[in-house]
């Protein structure tokens, strides 16, 4: 499949999501004594994640480590509206990566060490993201839904092209 086709699935998918979020979320950003609790709590459940996903070989270690750091902070600064569109894009791209693996590791098209990612591939596909949130921080409450959105457009690219890269050499043709 080509990536001009596969790359309005996921965008619209999560748009259609975000349509349906809170921006609520956004009041994590304002300072007061629950920030440093908020902080911890996003970190302890994404430790808690990244061991899991670790554990269970879905990423390496290094993936898991990057991805416990930058799922707290996408947590912490964006709430959980943002962090059900971190989820949406792993869920994606996991089982985008899952599917077929043995005929594309065949033909050695396939995701390196078994599919798990690394702390590379997080900086690559989420680093925008964080960074979209990190920035949005100094504009809170001006124009949180415009950071929002482009977050959530830096997932949907990051989709298309997982999708692309691993749904493409699927069929019997060059993608």
């Amino acid at each position: 499949i080509d990536d001009n086709f596969v790359a309005p699935l996921p965008a619209g998918l999560l748009l259609l999501g975000l349509s349906c979020g809170s921006r609520a979320s956004w009041e994590l950003l304002l300072l007061g004594p629950s920030s440093a609790g908020a902080l911890t709590r996003a970190l302890l459940v994404n430790g808690f994640v990244a061991i899991v996903m670790w554990r269970t070989r879905v990423v390496a270690a290094g993936g898991a480590a990057a991805g416990g750091l930058v799922g707290g902070v996408i947590l912490f600064l964006g709430g959980w509206a943002s962090y059900e569109v971190l989820w949406a894009f792993f869920l994606i791209g996991t089982a985008a990566t899952r599917l077929g693996y043995e005929g594309k590791e065949s033909r050695g098209v396939a995701q390196a060490s078994g599919g798990q990612r690394g702390a590379r591939h997080v900086v690559a596909n989420c680093g925008v993201a964080a960074l979209l949130l990190v920035v949005a921080a100094g504009f809170v409450p001006v124009v949180p839904d415009l950071f929002f959105v482009a977050m959530a457009g830096s997932f949907a690219a990051a989709a298309a092209d997982t999708l692309g890269s691993e749904i493409g050499p699927l069929g019997h043709k060059a993608p």
